[in-house]
């Protein structure tokens, strides 16, 4: 895990002096390992954190909102759909317009941001699973479908009236 958090610090070091350079403290960048069985998907290990010294929490089983708990459904849906052929087929080279978008789910407006409140316009889906993009996410999810979405999550075992909100959703407002 010391490596893979080494090379988002590498990864994010531009960043972080671009804020040190206005004054800001960069928070530091936790990271997080899953370990699955190949065979069965069973759950065999997982840890969220850069040290236990610091920090007792375990970023994986922390309490966090659910947009961002949610978003791994969406993009293993969206990788799965390309692996059984399903279209679209969506790869990491796949663009999406990460900008400002109301969408309307059961007649509820939903206006997601990003972090630091910024848009990148046209991205990558790598690039917005990379940096975390949540209009992009959710455009993704639009793109491969909610119903593919929300069947993920309960493969994984997520209870299905918590998931059911994304079921019926509209054609988003700009």
């Amino acid at each position: 895990m010391d490596a893979g958090a080494k090379n988002v610090d590498a990864q994010l070091a531009k960043r972080y002096a671009r804020w040190r350079k206005e004054g800001q403290e960069p928070p530091q960048a936790q990271v997080a390992i899953v370990v699955l069985d190949p065979h069965n998907g069973e759950i065999k290990a997982l840890i969220g954190g850069r040290t236990t010294a610091r920090s007792q929490l375990n970023h994986i089983l922390a309490r966090r909102q659910p947009g961002s708990a949610f978003k791994p459904f969406v993009y293993a849906a969206a990788f799965e759909g390309a692996v059984d052929g399903v279209q679209p087929i969506v790869t990491p080279a796949t663009t999406v317009m990460d900008e400002p978008t109301t969408f309307d789910f059961d007649g509820k407006e939903y206006t997601p941001n990003n972090y630091g409140e910024t848009f990148h316009g046209k991205v990558t889906i790598r690039e917005a699973l990379t940096q975390s993009l949540n209009v992009a996410t959710v455009k993704l999810a639009e793109m491969v479908g909610y119903t593919r979405v929300t069947d993920m999550a309960h493969q994984f075992g997520l209870d299905p009236p918590s998931a059911r909100r994304l079921r019926s959703p509209r054609r988003p407002m700009k």
